[in-house]
């Protein structure tokens, strides 16, 4: 066969492939980089790394639309790091630029460029997705060869901990590695809990209160986290802490090729890419003694057996106080209504759950065909909420 001919079959079969797939066709191969002068528009290709494990681009939420980072295999396209997460943008005319000045941003048409490396720019330089998940931006020689790194994703955490990634502190230059979780799915904005790294153990805090702590890492792993230990035949991680006049902080790595993520959820769970539980949501908000979490004490009005469970209630008019405050998700929402003695269920107010709405008195549970039903998250004795579930399992 010719060269010709092997052109003609090479651009046959590429047409019939993206008529197979059904959606536009592009020419141009997927790229790991960003050059100077370059963009990523919203709508056009995504950034790919080397051996194609991470994928960088736009996506679209109900509260907007972001630059995110997510495993190029997951189906759920999960973000492991957002750009701009408390930052949304307007609609779709968004475009990730790499300027002339080597200045990293979003450049979109509902307001101001969000730069990622205001004070860390270089007239040559490159912003490449890395086969790690980081998204670094490197000064370049004369060469081409990278010869230092600029800024990276890995600096500035969401509440997704990668392998590589680091939790804890630069003593130099006081950079803070922690992560943060999501208000909720849809609004991924700092959140009610945080992890950081306190030179000995993994620190989980609720708006700055600790909530949760993993115990000292010692031996074969952490104290208070008997699914997670030093890599053994039993187990994929290697755990790595380091304290020295540079730096303190903690990691892990995983065998070569394995896909491994740490996430930390809006409702305080914290658990691994297989499902892993290191801490059950909620599971510190329910004064029992589980290993790592924070003496709570109830108020005098509640004993310790006191849970929220998501009911369907008659609706009883407006709640009787409203925070509007859209920095809060549910899990603030229940906190401050356990903590209220006059308090007896609570939800989120608007329609992305966030704010906060609480009502005072004991409200009806709705029977099937009733009108006017809310679902709200009542806050409800043990011995209530096993007679509900009973009552449940019977209807079924």
């Amino acid at each position: 066969m010719g060269s010709s001919e092997c052109l003609s079959s090479a651009i046959l079969s590429l047409i019939l492939s993206c008529v197979w797939l059904g959606g536009p066709c592009s020419c141009s191969a997927r790229t790991d980089s960003i050059k100077l002068g370059e963009g990523l528009p919203f709508s056009e290709n995504l950034l790919v790394s080397a051996q194609g494990t991470f994928t960088l681009g736009f996506f679209s939420l109900d509260t907007g639309t972001y630059l995110g980072i997510w495993y190029t295999s997951d189906v759920n396209n999960k973000k492991v790091w957002v750009a701009n997460r408390d930052k949304p943008i307007s609609g779709t005319n968004a475009n990730l630029m790499l300027d002339g000045n080597g200045t990293l941003m979003i450049i979109h048409s509902g307001g101001d460029p969000i730069v990622m490396n205001s004070n860390q720019a270089s007239g040559n330089s490159i912003a490449t997705l890395l086969d790690s998940g980081n998204f670094v931006v490197a000064e370049l020689n004369t060469d081409g060869s990278v010869k230092q790194t600029l800024w990276e994703s890995f600096d500035d955490p969401t509440d997704t901990l990668l392998p590589g990634m680091k939790l804890g502190i630069n003593l130099k230059t006081r950079q803070n590695w922690s992560l943060a979780s999501w208000i909720n799915e849809q609004v991924p904005a700092p959140g009610t809990f945080t992890l950081e790294w306190n030179g000995t153990q993994l620190v989980m805090k609720r708006r700055g209160d600790i909530y949760w702590s993993s115990g000292i890492l010692k031996d074969l792993g952490f104290e208070f986290i008997s699914s997670v230990r030093f890599a053994t035949h039993h187990s994929i991680y290697y755990f790595i802490s380091v304290c020295n006049d540079n730096e303190i902080y903690f990691s892990y790595s995983v065998q070569d090729g394995a896909i491994s993520k740490w996430v930390l959820n809006s409702r305080g769970g914290f658990f691994d890419t297989h499902g892993t539980l290191f801490v059950k949501e909620d599971m510190c908000d329910r004064y029992d003694k589980y290993p790592g979490c924070a003496v709570q004490e109830p108020p005098t009005c509640r004993t310790r057996d006191y849970q929220f469970m998501k009911q369907s209630v008659l609706n009883s008019g407006y709640p009787s106080l409203m925070n509007i405050d859209t920095s809060l998700g549910l899990s603030d929402c229940q906190a401050i209504c356990r903590n209220n003695c006059s308090c007896t269920a609570c939800n989120t107010v608007f329609t992305n759950g966030t704010g906060c709405q609480f009502w005072r008195d004991k409200l009806p549970r709705a029977q099937v065909g009733d009108a006017n039903q809310e679902e709200l998250y009542v806050l409800s004795s043990s011995e209530d909420i096993g007679k509900r579930l009973y009552v449940l399992h019977s209807e079924k």
